[in-house]
């Protein structure tokens, strides 16, 4: 599946799916317990400088435990969001995804160093367990490719994630896809830290997470399933450029279309990659006020995946019918 590129780790890897994509997983995910009544709130931008040089240099040849790890990445962290960052950046760093690893049996994810997102997701609980960090873990569904989750297959949908509590409030994270990508044709993963995916703003979350459980939307409305399944799939850059995507609103899309987008921002050029043919389209836009028309005119017999973007990164994509 395929995140949007971020200032903070620019996935040149994901330039596209039929050719070189280099893509974020989502796979089978596991609930676990009962779930508390929360609510999100907002996270104040903080230095990770320190967490992140320990998560990245503490070796696997000083492991016993988990209970060691946890205490031995976080002993010198003056605070939980500290401690939490050190435990996330560590398990993104140093566990693989591997098709096929099943589990979510954190020890066994630990002595592997592999897992798919059950796997990242329970090692994650775990450390934040023995780290006296309230950590739990979400089922539900997640999109990032079109032609594969535009009213696909919810199987294929399947996926875990989790949310955190710091300092009295929750917060969501996906350590899975924070940790990199799998090339889809050699099912090779590449690590490519990803931050947006770390304390995410959960109206920015909401476009591509769907939880089973609707308290962990985290205050934002969750739409009916049908609905998520069959809208277009989202970027992170289209929340960071504050667009609001007004139609279609369905993912699935002929060969004419015409597609209506909300910024109070002038926006930049837009344009519309087209998988299949390996084909960037200039996509000229008509603006009153914050109000921005942009035809839509694809080849005639192209079907397949259509991503539109700005500034060289997505912000959401169709499926030609």
């Amino acid at each position: 599946m395929n995140p949007a590129p971020t200032n903070e780790a620019q996935m040149a890897i994901v330039e596209h799916i039929a050719r070189k994509a280099i893509i974020i997983i989502v796979h089978i995910g596991t609930v676990f317990g009962v779930l508390p009544s929360v609510q999100a709130q907002p996270t104040e931008p903080l230095s990770y400088a320190r967490a992140d040089s320990i998560a990245l240099n503490w070796s696997f040849d000083r492991i016993a435990s988990i209970e060691t790890l946890a205490l031995g990445l976080t002993s010198g962290s003056t605070s939980d969001d500290e401690k939490f960052r050190t435990l996330f950046r560590w398990v993104a760093h140093n566990i693989a995804y591997q098709f096929g690893a099943s589990g979510k049996d954190p020890l066994k994810v630990l002595r592997r160093k592999k897992a798919v997102c059950e796997g990242y997701a329970s090692l994650l609980q775990a450390l934040c367990q023995e780290a006296a960090i309230e950590c739990v873990t979400i089922q539900g569904l997640a999109k990032s490719m079109a032609r594969e989750h535009i009213d696909g297959d919810q199987a294929d949908m399947r996926h875990a994630w989790n949310a955190v509590e710091l300092d009295g409030a929750w917060h969501l994270v996906d350590v899975t896809w924070a940790a990199g990508g799998v090339d889809m044709r050699t099912r090779k993963f590449t690590r490519a830290f990803e931050a947006g995916w770390f304390l995410t703003d959960p109206a920015q979350f909401a476009l591509s997470h769907w939880p089973e459980d609707a308290q962990w939307m985290l205050g934002i409305e969750r739409p009916e399933r049908k609905d998520f399944i069959q809208a277009p799939v989202y970027y992170r850059w289209y929340s960071v450029k504050g667009l609001r995507l007004e139609s279609p609103r369905k993912g699935r899309i002929g060969r004419h279309t015409v597609i209506r987008i909300r910024s109070e921002a002038p926006l930049s050029p837009l344009s519309a990659y087209v998988a299949e043919a390996d084909e960037l389209l200039t996509l000229p836009v008509k603006t009153t006020g914050d109000r921005h028309t942009v035809q839509l005119d694809l080849p005639k017999d192209l079907r397949g995946p259509v991503i539109i973007k700005m500034d060289g990164e997505w912000l959401f994509a169709f499926n030609r019918e």
